[in-house]
């Protein structure tokens, strides 16, 4: 399956694109699709744990499964002080 990828600042994939379209299996998880994403992006430097994910117009988590034609953003978690 195909899955349109947009990572939001500070990420960017190694070639320094901040979108792509990468193939997953079926039945891959989110979490599949992170450890996709970090073997070709610099997001190990800020941590996965770090990561949020938006698939249309929901957060999704690390255990669900990727949908057919996904469109994923990929940014830092908010936080606070």
């Amino acid at each position: 399956m195909k899955v349109k990828v947009k990572l939001l600042a500070p990420f960017k994939f190694c070639d320094g694109t901040v979108e792509s379209e990468l193939e997953v299996p079926r039945n891959s998880t989110v979490r599949d699709l992170v450890t996709l994403i970090a073997e070709r992006s610099n997001i190990d430097k800020y941590g996965r744990d770090q990561v949020m994910i938006l698939a249309g117009n929901k957060i999704v988590g690390c255990d669900d499964l990727i949908d057919k034609d996904m469109e994923a953003w990929i940014m830092l978690q908010p936080m606070g002080g």
